[in-house]
């Protein structure tokens, strides 16, 4: 679709163009319909917009999307039921671009099949250079909080909290991720705090707590840094595996 024929078909979202981008106007929204977005479009969230998805409805993106939330406007993205989460945030690319993810609060996700993959996660991005800053993960059903693949990573100031298996999986990606919390203080969860495989990675100045699985999985032949983190009430503080080789240095770990 082109972007004009975009607009015409989702015309219960407010979508502008401006020049070569579409705007989704701040505002609240209900998605009783997966919204799909093709390939070739560059797409802007703005801040103070709240999206409502119902049970299993999602957001898949083939473009870029970038989500431009503030401390004081977030995005906002929830189920419309805590019982009956939505299905996932997926954005697919055929070649890396830019994406960035600032004061997004994603709440209730589990995962979905749509264009032929398997989304097991709440938020899930293949092939992006990625700096996601600020945003909270929440309730989380499906298999991981986030899925990054194939992506070059920056994960800064964000909260991962009462996912019910991982918070994070990076698979092979290059990534960074700091002064972040992964807390599962509330509820019982089944899996890690972060999980890597194939990824080459700095971890350095986060709280994990409380998973119970590991606080820090290194697998697939990963690489990692882990440094300065706490790593508090977790089943297992760091596991090293699959001919992974991590430094590890100045972290705190305790029961």
């Amino acid at each position: 679709l082109s972007a004009t024929e975009f607009i015409k078909k989702y015309r219960l979202l407010k979508f502008t163009l401006k020049g070569e981008n579409l705007f989704l106007i701040s505002g609240s929204y209900r998605l009783k319909e997966d919204l799909v977005i093709p390939e070739g479009l560059k797409v802007e969230f703005e801040s103070n917009t709240t999206i409502t998805l119902e049970q299993n409805r999602s957001i898949v993106s083939y473009s870029p999307i970038n989500f431009n939330g503030t401390e004081n406007f977030p995005i906002i993205i929830k189920s419309e039921d805590s019982t009956r989460p939505f299905g996932t945030v997926a954005i697919v690319l055929d070649k890396k671009e830019n994406i960035e993810i600032k004061n997004l609060k994603l709440i209730g996700g589990s995962d979905k099949f749509a264009g032929g993959i398997f989304f097991y996660w709440a938020l899930s991005i293949h092939n992006a250079n990625i700096r996601m800053d600020s945003c909270t993960i929440k309730a989380s059903r499906g298999d991981d909080g986030i899925n990054f693949k194939n992506s070059i990573v920056e994960i800064i100031n964000c909260h991962f909290i009462e996912n019910y298996s991982d918070h994070m999986d990076l698979d092979f990606c290059e990534a960074i991720v700091q002064t972040s919390e992964f807390n599962n203080t509330k509820i019982l969860n089944f899996g890690d705090g972060i999980d890597l495989s194939g990824s080459y990675a700095l971890i350095i100045n986060n709280n994990i707590l409380k998973s119970g699985d590991k606080g820090i999985s290194v697998g697939e032949n990963s690489k990692v840094v882990i440094k300065k983190n706490s790593i508090l009430g977790n089943a297992l503080g760091i596991a090293v595996k699959d001919s992974s080789n991590a430094l590890i240095s100045e972290n705190t770990f305790d029961r």
